[in-house]
């Protein structure tokens, strides 16, 4: 229709509109996508015997780089 404005309210994936068009719902969903990796990353390296220090050796990187992956920040 000419002339019809269209809506940029954020719309929920199943439809419905998110309440003041936040972002919480994605954001958590992130966050703990996040964590959840982390925490793999983590579980990984101590099986294979590896401490946050000697993994940043071997991959190059700065030991901080390496906590920040596994803290899920």
């Amino acid at each position: 229709m000419p002339g019809a404005r269209r809506s940029l309210a954020l719309r929920h994936p199943h439809g419905g509109l998110r309440e003041g068009g936040s972002f919480d719902r994605v954001s958590t969903d992130f966050q703990t996508a996040r964590a959840a990796l982390g925490a793999r990353l983590r579980e990984l390296r101590s099986e294979a015997g590896f401490n946050g220090k000697g993994v940043a050796e071997v991959l190059g990187w700065q030991y901080s780089k390496v906590s920040r992956l596994e803290t899920g920040k």
